[in-house]
């Protein structure tokens, strides 16, 4: 009973001293800045950005690590600009590397990521762009960073899409100065298709209304061939009757 008793004793003893030393180091990271860059709520669940994500103009506010939005239709060759608006607490200046990527997500173990654009700011403010595009889909791709305020920054993703996409998911990865990092899941987010040219209707002779004036010409010719062909008339005169002469 003993021995149960103390095994049971060292067990909770244990997991007790590991959990307050996991805690210190997790504390021990972010001592100075535990906040992740956001497009929408910080770690409090405090909504900081509305519509911080926007597809050609349909903007979205982004609250859940894994969230659905309605799937975006994008056309092959036709421009695509993906706006975010990012707030960083310690200052804009403190905003590192914000992505955007184009993947075939199922969960964090299934996933395939087609391509990447990333947006990237040294410690000296120099910025630059990143992409990974193994399969060529993106072109004329350029990246616009501009200061809001003193804590939010908006970057505009700019590109072209060159082939078709079947509906794909999009994936936002942000971190700071302090590798204090944040990731969103928009699931079902894109999909990209060949536009379709309609050519105009051409107007088509009417066959119908020619044969049939042909037709009633041709009636109209049977019937005056039948027609009897009347003979001039000659006017008849009186016989001519002599008088006999008369004596006076």
């Amino acid at each position: 009973m003993y021995k149960q008793f103390f095994a049971v004793f060292m067990a909770v003893t244990l997991i007790g001293s590991l959990a307050v030393q996991e805690s210190y180091a997790e504390n021990s990271r972010c001592s100075i800045d535990c906040e992740a860059p956001t497009i929408g709520v910080l770690d409090s669940g405090q909504t900081i950005v509305e519509k911080g994500f926007m597809i050609n103009g349909q903007a979205f506010d982004v609250t859940q690590f894994v969230q659905t939005i309605p799937t975006q239709q994008i056309m092959v060759g036709k421009p695509v600009k993906i706006e975010m608006t990012v707030y960083e607490n310690s200052g804009t200046g403190a905003l590192r590397y914000a992505s955007i990527a184009v993947n075939d997500y199922k969960d964090e173990l299934n996933q395939n990521e087609k391509a990447r654009i990333a947006f990237v700011q040294k410690f000296d403010g120099t910025q630059s762009v990143e992409i990974l595009d193994f399969d060529k889909m993106f072109e004329s791709v350029t990246v616009n960073a501009t200061e809001i305020d003193l804590f939010r920054t908006s970057l505009v993703f700019s590109f072209t899409v060159t082939k078709p996409v079947p509906t794909s998911s999009l994936i936002i990865d942000m971190w700071d100065d302090s590798r204090s990092s944040r990731k969103y899941v928009l699931t079902d987010a894109i999909k990209v298709d060949i536009e379709t040219v309609k050519k105009p209707a051409m107007e088509k002779a009417k066959p119908e209304k020619v044969t049939e004036k042909k037709e009633e010409k041709k009636e109209e010719k049977a019937k005056e061939e039948k027609k009897p062909v009347k003979k001039p008339q000659t006017s008849k005169g009186k016989k001519k009757v002599r008088l006999p002469k008369q004596n006076y």
